[in-house]
């Protein structure tokens, strides 16, 4: 072979050898842009140390309740400007006013704020009441400055006697009102409450803090489906919580009195304001029949409730 076609032979191996190793750059480059499958969104916080983060699930966004053309009753007398009567047996609207209306919802937002609270942080967790905490108008737990509660024995006083300073000791002692109020927004995202706010913890009234019918009816479903420990709360008639080093005697007493004066009642929430009026997120249960009624700004919501459980579970037809 002459030196020329050694030359020639050295130049085609080593145009080879360029052309492969381009190839197989190609080949990872189109690799690393590739379409990749997105995981579900979670839920992350930080916790009060900071150090660790939590991470919970989203669930499933109801987008739409089934719209029913409703049974062959009366319309009932419903003194609430918005108002909806939902079937979670089977999703299905039964009876709706205004559904959709931006209202202030008072304490209705404190099932929220619970919500979050046992994402942030496990029931035995203790929390040190602040000064501001427990100062906080009007309706009270009884927190004093510095005592050390349970996340559980607040989310009693916060959900019963529908305190304002249980709700502010929460946030405070959960990250501070920055990260309370931010996951108190992405539940109401995840869930598909995609015309709600919140701004406190507490339901204060304020252009920022407002929600609907019909996106209650979605939190009242998560609860009642995901929220065991939020549920035997609501569901309960009075706690005792025995006094002990770290605070005195709490006896939180159930604001709705439907729990007591309605068969089969479960819950969950009062709310009163002068913005929102009167307002109550409640729910019954006969035979396999769960029924949600959402009353807003209402007359009397006890009444208006009663009126609209009643006409639910006549519609169903059955015996129970």
């Amino acid at each position: 072979m002459t030196v020329r076609s050694t030359v020639i032979a050295i130049i085609i191996g080593t145009l080879l050898i360029i052309g492969l190793l381009a190839a197989v750059g190609l080949v990872r480059s189109t690799t690393s842009i590739s379409p990749h499958i997105t995981p579900v969104p979670t839920l992350k916080t930080e916790n009060r140390a900071g150090d660790a983060s939590i991470e919970t699930p989203r669930k499933l966004p109801i987008n739409e309740f089934p719209h029913s053309t409703g049974p062959d009753l009366p319309t009932p007398s419903i003194s609430a400007e918005s108002y909806l009567l939902v079937n979670l047996s089977n999703s299905s609207t039964v009876l709706g006013k205004q559904v959709r209306e931006i209202k202030s919802i008072a304490s209705i937002t404190k099932l929220v704020t619970a919500v979050v609270a046992l994402r942030l942080g496990d029931k035995q967790d203790l929390i040190v009441v602040s000064g501001h905490a427990s100062m906080q108008p009007p309706t009270k737990m009884g927190l004093l400055k510095n005592d050390r509660v349970t996340i559980g024995d607040l989310l009693a006083g916060l959900l019963l006697d529908s305190g304002n300073d249980a709700a502010k000791a929460l946030e405070e002692g959960l990250g501070g009102s920055t990260l309370f109020l931010r996951e108190m927004n992405r539940l109401a995202e995840n869930l598909g409450m995609t015309n709600t706010m919140f701004d406190n913890a507490a339901g204060y009234d304020s252009s920022d803090n407002y929600s609907t019918a019909y996106d209650l009816a979605l939190l009242a479903r998560h609860i009642i489906f995901n929220e065991p420990e939020i549920m035997e709360i609501v569901g309960s008639e009075r706690i005792s919580i025995e006094s002990n080093d770290g605070h005195g005697w709490f006896g939180p007493q159930n604001m709705n009195r439907l729990i007591t004066e309605y068969e089969g009642a479960i819950g969950l929430k009062t709310g009163e304001t002068d913005d929102a009026g009167l307002s109550l997120l409640a729910a019954a249960k006969k035979g396999d029949t769960i029924m949600v009624a959402v009353v807003l700004s209402s007359q009397n919501h006890f009444d208006d409730a009663r009126i609209l459980l009643d006409y639910g579970f006549t519609a169903t037809k059955q015996e129970y």
